[in-house]
């Protein structure tokens, strides 16, 4: 299940024409736990850094843990969820 939903994002991800990967890595710690680190880039210039943790609970992929680094606009802010 966990695998199903990383294909899926990553393909979901490469479909977007006008983003460009920089970096995208899935990493699976165990059969229910797994993470996700990327850098994306924008037509104008700027770039997305972001990193999930996600866990497989009641058959549903669930969001532990979300860190969204402002350094562009905000330096030394970061967002998480």
């Amino acid at each position: 299940m966990l695998n199903d939903y990383l294909y899926r994002l990553y393909d979901t991800i490469v479909s977007c024409g006008y983003l460009e990967v920089e970096q995208l890595t899935f990493e699976n710690h165990a059969q229910q736990r797994g993470s996700i680190r990327g850098q994306l880039r924008f037509p104008d210039g700027s770039l997305l850094d972001f990193g999930e943790v996600l866990i497989v609970r009641q058959k549903q992929v669930a969001k532990t843990a979300l860190c969204i680094p402002l350094s562009d606009c905000c330096p030394g802010v970061i967002v998480s969820l």
